[in-house]
């Protein structure tokens, strides 16, 4: 191989080898909630460090189909679900349980936080 070092070519010899791969650490799964069209998490440490929601609480968007009841009310992934009908949510069984409670008088608002920004979001369920 001939490089170019200090504007004066130098020939180097070169050996190839195979490269070792690094076994990786499959992350375990976590589990998730599908409801009106979307699917939600726990916030883990590492999701929160990740979206930049340290010190919160609550459940994570994870994925939203465009034409359903969420993605057309406005959620979306990466956003972080706080309140259900302002009711504090920490994790997806009182998000599960809140859902219930708030599906028996439509519609459903959600606080959510996306990276910051503050907002309700109203869920239209149908009648």
């Amino acid at each position: 191989m001939v490089v170019l070092r200090n504007g004066v070519k130098q020939s180097l010899t070169v050996e190839l080898g195979t490269r070792v791969k690094a076994r990786a650490s499959k992350p375990t799964p976590q589990p998730t909630l599908e409801v009106a069209g979307m699917a939600v998490q726990n916030l883990s440490q590492d999701l929160a460090k990740q979206l930049n929601y340290q010190g919160a609480t609550g459940v994570v968007v994870v994925a939203v189909a465009q034409d359903s009841m969420a993605g057309l009310s406005g959620l979306g992934p990466g956003m972080l679900i706080q309140t259900v009908n302002r009711q504090p949510i920490k994790n997806l069984q009182e998000f599960e349980t809140a859902l219930k409670a708030a599906a028996q008088k439509p519609p459903i608002l959600f606080l959510v936080n996306n990276q910051g920004v503050y907002r309700y979001i109203v869920l239209a369920t149908p009648q």
